[in-house]
């Protein structure tokens, strides 16, 4: 390419070189532009990021990564920026495990077979509530939720036709758990455990989070698409 074609090209400045700065970056020049991200720490990745000091690896990876298996378009995304090259993913059977402080423990297992069972087992006296969670976690697997590239604002009536149609199965259950904050949830236990337990299904500040994306992350992580990749930003032997 001549001088004067670079210099003629579109340019960019990317503010933050976390997952989203660099996904820009990478896809400004994959369709043609310059362009330039600027980024504070000494490393970049954001919440993804990775280093090593005297031999140990100190991994500040995020908890998970959605579109880590294959076949959905939050996975091409990955692909496409190699973000997923030689990684090894890591999937879990569970989200966490909360202890409290009389020593009792309850287990969030993505299944909600073996979720439900053991959390009746936790408190008997919450079966309705317990059991209303894990049918709605049910509805959510059964639900194709990841299809995001295309923008709404930009889809043909057919493609959004077809977002429409997989969103009917739990359409219901999706305006219900986006409009229900986790507190209001947890206020319906009876269990002490169980209603400190539940916001920690995963690390958010809960208090005015709803209960929908609790519920879709589990369920990405029951078909292996919510996996650790290993060493974050750094990358294996490095």
């Amino acid at each position: 390419m001549s001088r004067e074609a670079a210099t003629s090209r579109p340019s960019v400045i990317i503010v933050g070189g976390g997952l989203a700065g660099l996904a820009a970056g990478c896809y400004a020049q994959m369709s043609g532009m310059r362009s330039t991200v600027l980024e504070r720490h000494v490393l970049p990745g954001g919440c993804c990021t990775a280093w090593g000091r005297d031999g140990y690896i100190f991994d500040y990876c995020i908890e998970w990564l959605l579109g880590t298996a294959a076949g959905n378009e939050a996975n091409q995304v990955w692909r496409e920026l190699g973000a997923l090259d030689g990684k090894e993913i890591t999937n879990f059977e569970m989200f966490n495990r909360v202890v409290g402080a009389d020593g009792r423990s309850v287990t969030f297992y993505n299944d909600p077979d073996r979720l439900e069972r053991h959390l009746l087992e936790v408190s008997p006296a919450d079966a309705p509530v317990l059991r209303s969670f894990c049918q709605d976690l049910r509805l959510f697997l059964e639900a194709d939720l990841l299809s995001f590239l295309t923008p709404p604002s930009l889809r043909t009536a057919r493609e959004e036709r077809e977002a429409e149609i997989k969103a009917a199965p739990v359409r219901s259950v999706l305006e219900r758990t986006s409009a229900t904050r986790l507190e209001d949830f947890t206020a319906r236990l009876r269990d002490p455990l169980l209603r400190r337990a539940f916001p920690n299904i995963f690390f958010q500040d809960h208090e005015s989070f709803p209960l929908l994306p609790y519920l879709l992350n589990m369920a990405a992580a029951n078909h292996g698409n919510a996996g650790v990749p290993q060493g974050g930003s750094l990358g294996p032997g490095r």
